[in-house]
């Protein structure tokens, strides 16, 4: 279930580390207050509380993940946000396309790679890189077109369509 903290002598005190995960539900917010208490981390040291914050995010989903339900955790602020679904919904999406620009971005710069400075290996190992990406960016994108020219087929019944069919 996790860990367990005991800030006192009393049993009443004892609770679940770093975080009681079950209670957790979608829309929860966990303020900065409270991840600088976790980990014992101030918000004015920025890079420390940013991995902290990542960490945590990290260990919520696996957390939930492992327990049948899956979230999105966000960065808010300074606070950590657990996405309720129309929010995560949008936000993967999100960054998902955000994911293939930069894949595509990465792939350009691999593809200006000056091979002459490359010994037989890195050579080889280079250009295999380069094929296999640019037929992965490649599927994408071919996926992309065939998905946009799929027609719809209309399902009202007793209507023509533009085939003149019934």
């Amino acid at each position: 279930m996790g860990f367990y903290l005991n800030q006192g002598n009393t049993m009443s005190e004892t609770r679940l580390y770093p975080l009681d995960f079950d209670a957790l539900q979608k829309g929860d917010v966990i303020p900065p207050e409270q991840i600088e208490k976790i980990y014992n981390v101030n918000r004015e040291d920025v890079k420390a509380y940013q991995l902290k914050k990542l960490v945590l995010a990290s260990q919520i989903e696996r957390a939930l993940g492992d327990r049948g339900r899956s979230v999105t955790v966000r960065g808010d602020g300074d606070s950590l946000r657990i996405l309720t679904d129309p929010e995560a919904a949008e936000y993967n999406a999100k960054r998902f396309r955000h994911g293939l620009r930069a894949a595509t971005r990465s792939h350009k710069r691999t593809m200006c790679v000056d091979v002459a400075h490359l010994d037989a290996d890195q050579k080889l190992t280079h250009s295999r890189e380069c094929v296999v990406q640019g037929k992965i960016l490649q599927s994408i994108k071919d996926t992309k077109k065939a998905l946009r020219l799929e027609s719809h087929q209309r399902q009202t019944p007793g209507i023509e369509d533009v085939t003149g069919k019934q």
